[in-house]
């Protein structure tokens, strides 16, 4: 009697520990509930930024460019040294004659000194140069081999600016990338550009063309349509 009412005591254990919830909340869980536990985020990777494109910086004009060789391809160098002493050198590869030719004016100021380097006034390759009175240089130079060219220094208000027209060879050929500005030897975004006469860095606005440079361009024109097969003879 003792034995049966032993094991029906252990029979009803059993069946409330299988069903009570408390106890099924404090039972260890297996490898099934473990699997179903959420996973840790895992961190993003962070993308790099994209770099940003430098800002466009101006002409500086202190220095000149590191290039001493008088072998290269033809090309203007720009330079103010620290006495504000303004320079403009021609160079071309060596037996190649080149012709340079342009003006510089200045606006708020004038042209105070100027001295030339390597210009000869004789023979087939005859260079010109004419400073005006006061605010304009116009000079037309042939170059092979050597460093030619002129330095001016201006005097005037802070604010005055130098107007630089450089060409080559003909009048059509325009060569920013062979202008050489500062010591860092920059180039324009074109031949016809400005620069402060103190020689400071100068973000330019795109000067509009001067008087000389309209008129000589309605004489082209003119001389251009007048050479044209079907114009009438006056």
């Amino acid at each position: 009697m003792k034995c049966n009412s032993l094991v029906w005591i252990l029979g009803v254990s059993l069946t409330l520990l299988v069903t009570d919830p408390v106890a099924s909340q404090n039972a260890v869980p297996g490898n099934a509930e473990s699997d179903s536990q959420p996973q840790a985020e895992q961190p993003q990777s962070e993308q790099p930024e994209a770099e940003q494109p430098e800002a466009e910086q101006p002409l500086n004009p202190r220095g000149r460019y590191r290039e001493r060789s008088t072998n290269v391809s033809s090309r203007y160098y720009i330079w103010v040294d620290s006495r504000g002493e303004w320079h403009v050198r021609t160079a071309s590869r060596n037996g190649r004659i080149q012709r340079f030719h342009g003006t510089i004016a200045v606006k708020h100021g004038e042209i105070d000194t100027v001295s030339t380097v390597g210009l000869e006034s004789s023979g087939d390759g005859a260079d010109t140069f004419n400073p005006d009175q006061g605010g304009r240089i116009a000079f037309s130079i042939y170059t092979g081999g050597s460093f030619d060219g002129f330095d001016f220094t201006v005097t005037g208000d802070d604010d005055a600016l130098i107007y630089f027209e450089l060409y080559q060879t003909k009048r059509e050929a325009k060569y920013p990338d062979r202008v050489y500005v500062g010591s860092s030897g920059r180039h324009p975004t074109d031949v016809y550009f400005s620069l402060r006469a103190d020689g400071r860095p100068y973000e330019y606005p795109e000067p509009e063309a001067s008087a000389e440079t309209e008129a000589d361009a309605a004489e082209e024109a003119a001389a251009e349509e007048a050479a044209s097969p079907g114009a009438e003879n006056p």
